[in-house]
């Protein structure tokens, strides 16, 4: 009880103190479950570029990583540079985007600026609409490659955290010529 004391010594609201370290606790422990799955993410995407042939170190390096990928799966080199020409021009047709939380008296109101700007929109619109188109192309040859199903190319598609750990920590076997026929 001495220790407690000590520790609260200072702080004029227990409740408050108290509230601050359940919601760290809570924090921290979430945090560590998405730490150790970005650490399983890294070993599958590590062991799927293995299995295609590729160095697994390549999974670590940001940008050049969707490039191997994109290889590895058979995707053409052109749309690799179609979707990185997206990401940075919707990016730049959405930079003036802010959410802004704005006090007065006791009440607090979030301003949205910039969000009905019709050239975001555009951009906004355009990016999702490669994303999508990008994300079944990678489930649908990701799940060839692997001599899955349409179906697992459609669980690729919605849980690909868990498909793509399935495809890399599994017994799947990699199968080039699958996708060299594209």
């Amino acid at each position: 009880m001495e220790q407690l004391e000590a520790l609260l010594e200072g702080y004029t609201n227990t409740e408050s103190f108290i509230g601050g370290c359940v919601v760290g606790g809570v924090v921290a422990f979430f945090a560590g479950i998405a730490i150790m799955f970005a650490v399983l993410q890294i070993i599958a995407a590590w062991k799927i570029l293995e299995k295609a042939g590729e160095k697994g170190w390549k999974c670590l390096i940001p940008v050049y990583n969707i490039y191997i990928f994109f290889k590895v799966l058979g995707i053409k080199e052109w749309w690799f540079w179609t979707l990185l020409g997206t990401i940075i021009i919707t990016s730049i047709m959405t930079s003036g985007r802010s959410v802004e939380l704005v006090t007065v008296g006791k009440e607090f109101e979030v301003v949205f600026k910039g969000y009905d700007d019709p050239v975001g929109i555009i951009g906004n619109t355009v990016g999702s609409i490669v994303g999508i188109i990008t994300l079944i192309w990678v489930a649908r040859n990701g799940a060839k490659a692997f001599g899955k199903s349409t179906g697992f190319a459609i669980c690729l598609f919605f849980f690909p955290d868990i498909c793509w750990l399935i495809l890399g920590l599994g017994k799947a076997k990699y199968h080039k010529k699958a996708v060299e026929a594209e």
